[in-house]
């Protein structure tokens, strides 16, 4: 691995093999720098889901969830929200381009669905 700083950028390489070295040196001098070997999340991801149906009660939202699997929407699932409603999502996505995409390509009996950021 190689790192080269320039005034206004940065180039990280990797090489195909492990180094020799097993901690990265700072260039011109002999001190190592601390590699750590888990890294943490710092902020919640957010998800876009798209809705498809509201309900008042999780039973009802399970038995929604179960047909919509059913016929192929393998990731559906409930969010609850602070309105006591349980909302079925057929699925989510990182980026709300992503969930705009899956939302245009849904049959027409879909058409009420919307994009739900959380």
């Amino acid at each position: 691995m190689g790192i080269g700083m320039n005034r206004h950028y940065v180039s990280v390489w990797f090489g195909q093999r492990p180094d020799k070295v097993k901690a990265p040196l700072i260039c011109d001098t002999a001190t190592v720098i601390a590699v750590l070997d888990t890294a943490k999340i710092t902020k919640k991801t957010e998800y876009y889901y798209l809705i498809i149906a509201s309900f008042l009660n999780e039973k009802d939202a399970r038995e929604a969830i179960k047909r919509y699997k059913k016929n192929g929407f393998k990731n559906a699932g409930t969010i609850i929200k602070s309105s006591n409603r349980v909302r079925v999502y057929l699925d989510r996505f990182p980026t709300l381009k992503e969930a705009m995409y899956a939302k245009q390509n849904l049959p027409y009996s879909f058409h009420d669905a919307w994009i739900y950021k959380e």
